[in-house]
């Protein structure tokens, strides 16, 4: 895979890997010893069996976060200011991304909610067709925008070490989503209810909405390891 990132693999024999180059997945010079060989798992007797062993366990109930734990504690102790692998933790990352990143998208949130309550009102309550269509369209808009700005931020770690921080980034960023998402209730299903405990804006008829979008979210995560 690193191969076919840095460029030594022919496009046509590896298309879906995408092509850096730039130099930044070259394998270090033997001997160098600094840290950046690309580990080979097959000259590691066992290795592949334990991974696939491993992948069959339900790993649902486990903090992704403790990986980052368990990398840093892998690493040679001289080689982790090297790397700039440290574990930090949830409680100090959010920290950081609290006020960075999520405050303005619960401010976005919260604009968009203000103005779609009256609307989702006059969807579910008004006799006249006309203020029922231009409701719905204006919900829709607003809808479509939320989503589409969740789904467009970037986040980019530029140290990063275990990875922690683009988990919780993303974490953070799906439990918004989720007071976003689509409950279907009102006419037809069309839109969903507007509820106190979790606002939600969008409806049933575009349930694949939210794998596009975190598709599209994990694709906009960068880490950088300099």
């Amino acid at each position: 895979m690193f191969e076919a990132m840095n460029g030594a693999t022919p496009q046509f024999v590896s298309r879906l890997v995408p092509y850096f180059d730039g130099g930044l997945f070259n394998e270090s010079a033997p001997g160098a010893d600094d840290g950046l060989e690309v580990l080979d798992l097959t000259e590691i007797p066992g290795a592949i069996d334990l991974l696939e062993k491993v992948a069959e366990r339900d790993w649902r109930k486990v903090d992704p976060t403790i990986f980052g734990n368990l990398f840093e504690g892998a690493l040679d102790e001289s080689k982790r200011a090297q790397l700039g692998a440290h574990y930090t933790s949830e409680k100090d990352i959010r920290l950081v991304i609290d006020p960075v990143l999520m405050a303005p998208l619960l401010r976005e949130w919260e604009t968009t909610r203000i103005e779609a309550e009256p609307l989702l009102q006059t969807f579910l309550t008004s006799d006249s067709p006309r203020s029922v269509t231009q409701a719905e369209t204006r919900l829709k808009q607003l809808r479509d925008a939320f989503y589409d700005r969740l789904s467009s931020v970037t986040v980019l770690d530029p140290a990063c070490g275990s990875g922690n921080f683009l988990y919780v980034s993303l974490k953070a960023m799906k439990d918004l989503e989720r007071r976003a998402r689509a409950v279907p209730a009102g006419r037809a299903g069309v839109l969903p209810r507007w509820g106190d405990a979790a606002p939600v804006l969008w409806h049933r008829k575009r349930p694949v909405r939210g794998e596009v979008g975190a598709r599209r979210a994990v694709d906009r995560l960068f880490a950088v390891a300099l």
